[in-house]
């Protein structure tokens, strides 16, 4: 299992925007896009997604 722990933009007043400096774990649509599944929420702006994997 891979855990990750993206900003969650949908938090995010909306057109409010976000110094890309605090991206740097990516967003929660970005993990979505990769496979992962919100897990639960991290904080005020960050939430939980993993993704299982196959092992090698």
């Amino acid at each position: 299992m891979v855990e990750g722990y993206p900003h969650d933009m949908s938090k995010q007043p909306e057109g409010k925007k976000m110094s890309s400096s605090f991206l740097y774990n990516g967003t929660r649509r970005m993990y979505e896009e990769a496979g992962f599944t919100y897990q639960r929420s991290k904080g005020q702006k960050n939430c939980v997604m993993i993704r299982t994997i196959a092992p090698a």
